[in-house]
C-alpha cells in the first residue's frame, strides 16, 4: 500500500516546469578538470533573459506536465487540472467530482489561447506526454482510473491504466485506447517509430491480467507496449528484476532499435544483469524492434541515483540526466555537492561512459529534462528544480521553496549559462524547447505570487507557467547568412593561441567582445586571409564578430 501511495504522490508532484530571467553578468572561472578530461568552465552570472511569460489556470490546482512545439510556431501545453471552469482561463467543468482531468491548450506566438480542451472520465486522468505524429495529428499519453465515461471509451482494467488519445490538431478525439492489468500501471513515455507504430512505456505493478500477458519480475517492472498506428497492440514486454524498476525515458535509434532509461532497485535478476552499486542505480538498455534487449548498462554510485532524461544526437552520442546523491564511487567520479545533484553523463553507442559532470548546490537539486539542442549539435540546455541557495555550481540564491534551475552546457560538460527562476513558493519545470534562431521556451507549474521573476500571482492554487527566454549562447549567434565558408576559427576552446582564416572581402572586419559588451580587438579583412592571435584573456566566453556587406556572423570562443 505504501508503494501505491508513494506513486500517487509522485504523480501529483513530479510533473514539472519552468524558467529564467537575467539578473546580472559576472565572469568565468575554471572549476575543475575531471579524470576523463571533462573540463567545466563555469560562467558565473552569464545568464538567460526572460522575454515573455504567461500564467494560465483556474480556481484550483493546474499541473503542467508537457510541452510541444507545432510547425505553425504555436505551442501545446498540457497537464491535469482540478479547476472547474468557474473562473480564470479554464472554461470546461470537471468530468468527475474532485478528481483531475487532462487540460490541453494551444497558445499562439503571442501566447494567447487559440483553443483549449478537457479530456477525462469519472475518475482521475493525468496527462504525461504530448507527441506530434507523422500524419500531423497529436497523441496524448496519460494514466487513468476512469471507467467508460465522457471522453473515455473503455473501462479501467484495474486501478490506474495507460490511456492513449489520438486527437486532431484542433483537439477532436480520433480514437482512444486503454491498456492495463489488475493493479496500477502508470504511463511515463510515448514514442512514435519511423514506420508510424507507437511505443508506450511506464511502470507496472500488475500481475498477469487484463491486457498484461506476463508476470512481474519483482514489485514493479518497466512495461513496454508496441501498437499499430491505429492503436491495436502488437506486443508487450515486462523488463525488471526482483525489486522495483521505474521508467524515465524512451528514445529511438537510427538502426530501428530504441533506448530505454530507468531506475532500478533490483539485484542481478530477471532482465537486470549487473549487481547493485548502492541504493537505486540508473539502468539503460538498447531494445530491438521485437522487444528483445540487445545490450544494457547499470550505472551508479554508493547511494541513490534516479534517472531523469535521455537524449541521442545525430552522431549517436547518448546523453543522460539523473538526480544523484552518491559520493565518488563505482561509476561516479565526483562527490555529492550537498544533497541530490544534477548528474550529466555522455555515453557512446556501446553504452560506455565517455564523460560526466556533477552539478549542484548545498541543498537538493533535481533535473527534469533536456532541451533539444542548438543546430550545431554542440550545446544542450537542461532544466530542473532546485532548493539550493548559493554554493558550488549554484550561483544565485533561492527565490522560494523550489525554483527552476536552468543550465546550458556544451557536450564536454562546460557550463556556459546558469539561471535561477522563480517566485516566493514552488515553481517546477515540466520541459523546455529550443526554437532555432529564436528562443528557449519553458513550461512549468507555479503557485508563487507576484515577485522575483514571477509577474503574475497564481489564479488558484497552482497554474501552468509558460516562459519565452533569450539565451546568450544559443541560436542567433551562429551563421545567420550561411557564411561558414567565409571564416574558420581554431582551436576552440583555446588556452591562448587562436587562428582565424577568413576570405578577404572589401569593407569586412573582425571584432572580439567580452560578455559585458566591451570591444577587445578589431582588424580589417581587406587583404589578410589568416590571422594568428595570442589571447591574453581570462578564462571565459568571448564573441568573435565577422562584419561584411553580406551580414554579420558571430562565433563563440571559449578560453580556458
Amino acid at each position: 500500500m505504501w508503494i501505491y501511495c508513494k506513486i500517487i504522490i509522485l504523480l501529483h508532484f513530479s510533473f514539472l516546469l519552468g524558467f529564467i530571467k537575467q539578473l546580472f553578468l559576472l565572469a568565468f572561472i575554471v572549476i575543475s578538470i575531471l579524470p576523463v578530461s571533462f573540463t567545466l568552465l563555469f560562467a558565473q552570472g552569464l545568464s538567460f533573459s526572460i522575454l515573455q511569460q504567461k500564467s494560465l489556470g483556474g480556481e484550483s490546482s493546474d499541473i503542467c506536465t508537457s510541452l510541444l512545439s507545432l510547425p505553425s510556431g504555436s505551442f501545446l501545453l498540457g497537464g491535469y487540472s482540478w479547476s472547474n471552469g468557474k473562473k480564470g482561463d479554464k472554461v470546461d467543468t470537471l468530468r468527475s467530482f474532485l478528481l483531475p482531468d487532462i487540460w490541453l491548450l494551444e497558445l499562439d506566438v503571442q501566447k494567447n489561447i487559440i483553443w483549449q480542451k478537457t479530456y477525462g472520465g469519472t475518475g482521475a486522468d493525468i496527462l504525461k506526454k504530448i507527441v506530434r505524429l507523422q500524419d500531423g495529428n497529436i497523441l496524448l499519453g496519460a494514466s487513468s482510473n476512469s471507467i467508460k465515461s465522457f471522453e473515455k471509451s473503455e473501462n479501467t482494467r484495474g486501478l490506474y491504466d495507460y490511456w492513449l488519445l489520438k486527437i486532431t490538431p484542433s483537439g477532436s478525439v480520433i480514437w482512444d485506447k486503454t491498456l492495463g492489468g489488475s493493479r496500477n500501471d502508470f504511463l511515463v513515455a510515448v514514442l512514435e517509430l519511423d514506420n508510424g507504430e507507437i511505443l508506450v512505456g511506464g511502470n507496472s505493478f500488475s500481475t498477469k491480467s487484463g491486457d498484461k500477458n506476463s508476470e512481474n519480475w519483482g514489485e514493479a517492472d518497466i512495461w513496454l507496449c508496441k501498437l499499430r498506428a491505429s492503436g491495436e497492440l502488437i506486443w508487450q514486454r515486462s523488463l525488471g528484476g526482483n525489486n522495483i524498476e521505474q521508467l524515465a525515458a524512451l528514445q529511438k535509434k537510427k538502426n530501428g532499435n530504441f533506448l530505454i532509461l530507468g531506475t532500478t532497485y533490483s539485484d542481478s535478476s530477471g532482465s537486470i544483469v549487473d549487481t547493485s552499486r548502492g541504493g537505486a542505480d540508473l539502468w539503460i538498455a538498447e531494445v530491438s524492434q521485437a522487444g528483445n534487449i540487445v545490450r544494457q548498462k547499470r550505472i551508479g554510485g554508493n547511494k541513490n541515483d534516479i534517472a531523469a532524461a535521455l537524449w541521442i544526437n545525430e552522431k549517436e552520442e547518448i546523453f543522460l540526466l539523473a538526480a544523484s546523491h552518491s559520493d565518488s564511487s563505482f561509476q561516479k567520479t565526483e562527490p555529492c555537492r550537498g544533497d541530490f545533484d544534477y548528474w550529466f553523463l555522455v555515453l557512446d553507442s556501446r553504452l560506455e561512459i565517455v564523460g560526466q559532470k556533477t552539478l549542484g548546490g548545498i541543498q537538493p537539486d533535481f533535473p527534469v529534462a533536456f532541451c533539444n539542442v542548438a543546430p550545431e549539435d554542440t550545446l544542450l540546455s537542461i532544466v530542473g528544480y532546485s532548493y539550493s541557495n548559493i554554493g558550488y555550481e549554484k550561483q544565485q540564491p533561492a527565490r522560494g521553496q523550489e525554483d527552476i534551475w536552468l543550465l546550458t552546457l556544451d557536450k564536454k560538460g562546460r557550463v556556459l549559462e546558469e539561471q535561477t527562476v522563480g517566485g516566493n513558493a514552488s515553481d517546477r519545470p515540466a520541459g523546455c524547447y529550443y526554437m532555432p534562431k529564436q528562443n528557449l521556451y519553458v513550461a512549468a507549474y507555479s503557485n508563487s505570487t507576484q515577485g522575483f521573476e514571477k509577474e503574475d500571482s497564481s489564479k488558484g492554487l497552482e497554474d501552468y507557467w509558460f516562459l519565452a527566454i533569450q539565451s546568450a549562447t544559443l541560436g542567433k549567434t551562429e551563421n545567420p547568412f550561411g557564411a561558414e565558408e567565409f571564416i574558420k576559427v581554431y582551436p576552440n576552446p583555446t588556452h591562448s593561441n587562436l587562428c582565424i582564416q577568413a576570405v578577404p572581402l572589401e569593407n569586412a572586419y573582425l571584432t572580439i567582445w567580452d560578455v559585458w559588451g566591451n570591444k577587445l580587438w578589431q582588424q580589417s579583412l581587406s587583404s589578410e586571409e589568416s590571422i594568428e592571435l595570442n589571447l591574453s584573456l581570462p578564462p571565459g566566453l568571448y564573441l568573435l564578430h565577422f562584419h561584411s556587406p553580406k551580414g554579420k556572423l558571430v562565433k563563440k570562443i571559449i578560453v580556458y
